[in-house]
């Protein structure tokens, strides 16, 4: 009601009064007196109104006091609030408003930009950094942040201008080049220092690859995963080549791989289970009296092998139990040809090859 509206304000005032003084050099004081200030501009509103009716509420001139303004009500305020900050010190802004004034982006730490360098002082010191470590093979977490930069940088440089058919950058007669512009020049100058374009490791002939095979094989009776690292990755390129049936590998080195037992399909079976397999083996054994499984791949027409169809996957499935018959009678892993499903198999009549 008009007439309860004062008698709140001052036990408003009093229980702010009574708080705990806000930090950032602005006394309770100083902000009690402001907050009074909004009470008295705002108080006026309906005692001018019970006084004097509809005009004093339009335009303050019929009530005995006039409307205030509330700019110049709280200016005085707001100005010793502001000096009363300015003289403890703090600054009127926080880093982080002061970054998003600034047009920067809050909560984040931003990047120290290194300061240019020019390529004669950047070789001296991965000159340095040569006699030290023996190679020019800059880490990315290297402390020398520029040194590391330019390293991973015109290597970059070196590999786009080759994809582009280029060796090497020519200047104009008044152009000049970047740290990393990369011409014959220095291209050659750091070559004599050893430095490599490109950080891959040496190629490893095949036949090294087949002894470190079989020698992790013989240790571990079992043949390496694709994630053992270069061993790995090196076993998955002969199961691909073997999948594709490129005839140069089928020809030349399928068969030492092949004769020692390797298995080309990773855990034996892996396109259907024992179980899915044995099923539709059987099936196709009374269906067509034998288990010689045909390669769907001999009769597909021009639209090719369906390799989700049940045919295609059973000849996989076949397969792939000659391939881990001929480990198990070598007495090596039959991955998931066990002794029990050589008996079930040889039971029903299913061929396994000799050879």
């Amino acid at each position: 009601s008009e007439g309860g509206a004062p008698a709140s304000a001052p036990a408003s005032s009093a229980r702010r009064r009574n708080r705990r003084a806000p930090a950032g050099g602005v006394n309770t004081p100083a902000l009690a007196g402001l907050l009074g200030k909004f009470e008295e501009a705002f108080l006026v509103i309906p005692n001018l109104t019970a006084g004097s009716g509809s005009d004093a509420a339009g335009d303050g001139k019929g009530g005995d006091a006039p409307l205030p303004f509330l700019e110049t009500s709280l200016r005085d305020g707001l100005h010793a609030l502001v000096a009363a900050r300015e003289e403890s010190g703090l600054p009127r802004r926080s880093r982080r408003q002061q970054r998003v004034a600034d047009g920067g982006k809050s909560g984040r730490k931003r990047r120290r930009k290194l300061p240019p360098v020019d390529f004669d002082t950047i070789f001296e010191r991965l000159k340095e950094f040569k006699e030290v470590n023996g190679h020019c093979n800059v880490q990315k977490s290297y402390s020398d942040q520029q040194l590391a930069n330019f390293v991973r940088g015109i290597r970059e440089r070196k590999s786009t201008l080759a994809r582009s058919g280029v060796e090497f950058e020519e200047l104009g007669p008044d152009e000049q080049p970047l740290t990393r512009t990369v011409t014959r020049e220095r291209y050659d100058k750091l070559n004599s220092i050893g430095f490599q374009w490109t950080i891959s490791g040496p190629k490893v002939a095949w036949d090294d690859r087949f002894k470190e095979l079989m020698d992790y094989y013989n240790t571990n009776g079992k043949w390496p995963s694709q994630s053992m690292g270069s061993l790995g990755e090196w076993v998955h390129k002969q199961r691909t080549l073997h999948s594709k049936g490129d005839k140069n590998y089928m020809k030349k080195n399928f068969p030492r791989l092949d004769a020692v037992g390797f298995e080309w399909t990773p855990r034996g079976n892996t396109r259907m289970s024992w179980e899915e397999g044995y099923d539709l083996l059987t099936a196709y054994g009374r269906l067509n009296g034998h288990f010689n499984v045909p390669d769907p791949a001999d009769i597909a027409g021009p639209a090719g092998v369906d390799r989700k169809s049940n045919d295609f996957r059973l000849f996989k499935w076949v397969e792939s139990l000659h391939g881990m018959y001929r480990s198990y009678r070598l007495g090596r892993k039959s991955g998931s040809l066990t002794e029990d499903r050589v008996n079930v198999l040889s039971k029903i009549g299913f061929p396994f090859r000799e050879e």
